[in-house]
């Protein structure tokens, strides 16, 4: 522990952090669909799977990763490291829990954006890294050809992780909205006692019931892309919880997004699995 609060006083973030910004001249922009998720995607051509969008995080990450920038946000490239607080808190959290080793699987984790984001603070507060990324087929492909080592892998799913009896945490970073079926997803980890969940820069209604899908529009200076997204109702979400989980602290995420004629934010939970 002592390690850990040492590498904590190094990054210690000023009184004001600077708020995430894409420079964009468009911003993403969500309409509310009654279409289903499979006609949003035969709508979207794909949505996610496009090609482009695999090629520009690509490209992208290997400038970070070769060291040429410091930084990478969905396919953005920063000329400054920003680290998120309560995410690398909570990676800091679970790793002190487990002998200060971190066995993570981060669901939808791109090409390894959260681990470039935060491995030097955590080998420098002498954290032993085990970073199991599961992606869709195309980016594991690509993750495993260009970005593996022996800290860093690249799965199609849970089981094909060769010691997955030993993951203490899954983190969900942004990727929730853009599942078919989240919450098919979430209780799924009940079924390998997966002690902490992550949950990062997901889009919530603030004062609504249920759950809406959206047709999600990035514009070209990110990459040219729709595709569906949700926004989730965040009493509904927290109710999920209530019997299973612990919510051990909520954030609001330095990014927000809007949605006509509703109340949004963008939050993170850390979550702990209550076992009867």
């Amino acid at each position: 522990m002592s390690k850990i609060k040492s590498a904590i006083k190094l990054f210690i973030p000023p009184i004001f952090l600077k708020v995430f910004s894409l420079k964009k001249k468009t911003p993403i922009q969500f309409q509310k669909t009654n279409l289903s998720w499979d006609d949003v995607l035969i709508q979207t051509k794909d949505g996610y799977s496009k090609e482009n969008i695999l090629i520009k995080c690509k490209e992208s990450l290997l400038k970070v990763k070769n060291g040429e920038y410091p930084y990478e946000r969905d396919s953005v490239l920063f000329t400054e490291k920003e680290i998120f607080f309560p995410l690398l808190s909570s990676l800091l959290y679970v790793s002190s829990k487990n002998n200060n080793t971190l066995n993570i699987i981060d669901f939808g984790g791109s090409l390894g954006s959260t681990y470039f984001q935060n491995k030097d603070i955590l080998k420098q507060a002498g954290i032993t890294i085990n970073w199991n990324i599961i992606e869709q087929d195309n980016f594991v492909k690509c993750g495993n050809e260009s970005f593996s080592n022996d800290e860093l892998k690249f799965y199609n799913n849970i089981d094909e992780i060769s010691n997955k009896n030993e993951i203490s945490v899954c983190l969900f970073s942004s990727v929730l909205p853009y599942l078919k079926e989240p919450y098919t997803v979430l209780d799924s980890m009940k079924k390998y006692n997966i002690k902490y969940i992550i949950i990062d820069r997901t889009f919530f209604l603030d004062n609504a019931p249920n759950d809406i899908l959206t047709i999600q529009r990035v514009p070209p200076e990110i990459y040219e892309a729709s595709y569906p997204a949700w926004f989730f109702s965040l009493s509904k979400l927290i109710s999920l919880f209530k019997y299973n989980y612990n919510i051990l602290f909520k954030w609001n995420c330095t990014e927000h997004h809007c949605l006509n004629n509703y109340k949004t934010s963008v939050c993170g939970f850390f979550l702990e699995r209550i076992f009867n």
